[in-house]
């Protein structure tokens, strides 16, 4: 699990899956004081672009209920088969944290998928 203080500018974290495991993500959002961030209210939202920037392509998309879990200040995104149909080893990706029409990315970086041979 990472652990991350959320700072005024979005965290960069690079993650690292095998194309077509089931595999767990779990972040820990705290606040400036350390103390835990309640996440309650937020629609979270996490997309991953061939390329880093806001018109590119989508090609995979995670949202609460489809990937993505909350419980408390605890977010996991869960990756599985959907990643066997990925063309590229590294996709770029940003998480996009919503609530009272403020939106925030608290946290991105890159998605490195580790190809499979055996399905």
């Amino acid at each position: 699990m990472e652990n991350l203080t959320l700072p005024r500018n979005r965290a960069v974290l690079d993650i690292e899956v095998v194309q077509g495991d089931d595999q767990e993500i779990t972040l820990a959002f705290n606040d400036d004081s350390g103390e835990p961030l309640d996440l309650s209210g937020y629609t979270i939202k996490m997309q991953m672009k061939a390329y880093d920037h806001v018109n590119a392509q989508v090609y995979f998309e995670k949202s609460i209920g489809s990937g993505i879990t909350v419980d408390d200040n605890l977010v996991t995104i869960s990756f599985g088969d959907e990643l066997l149909t990925a063309n590229l080893n590294q996709y770029y990706y940003d998480i996009l944290f919503v609530k009272d029409s403020k939106k925030s990315r608290l946290v991105g970086g890159k998605v490195f998928i580790l190809n499979s041979v055996t399905v």
